[in-house]
């Protein structure tokens, strides 16, 4: 495994203990977790059993760089739309 591979693998479950963490500490009821599929697949097994209860659904894409107002098409499943004054 090369230096790149094992830091993205830390990061990778980092990420998880950190959902679990937040999961257990109360801060969300209802989780929807999107992410490139790559990242995905090394997160998701990384939830434990209360927070994989939590769990709505996933989105295998990278939306890093989709602004915040066209966010909600990807969520729509699980989020409603946020009107503002």
């Amino acid at each position: 495994m090369t230096p790149h591979e094992m830091a993205k693998d830390r990061f990778d479950h980092a990420v998880a203990r950190r959902i679990n963490e937040e999961s257990a500490a109360g801060t969300f009821n209802a989780l929807v977790i999107v992410a490139p599929a790559h990242v995905l697949g090394e997160v998701e097994p990384g939830l434990d059993v209360p927070t994989r209860a939590k769990l709505l659904g996933t989105v295998a894409k990278d939306l890093v760089h989709v602004p915040d107002h066209d966010l909600q098409p990807h969520v729509k499943d699980w989020v409603r739309p946020v009107h503002r004054a």
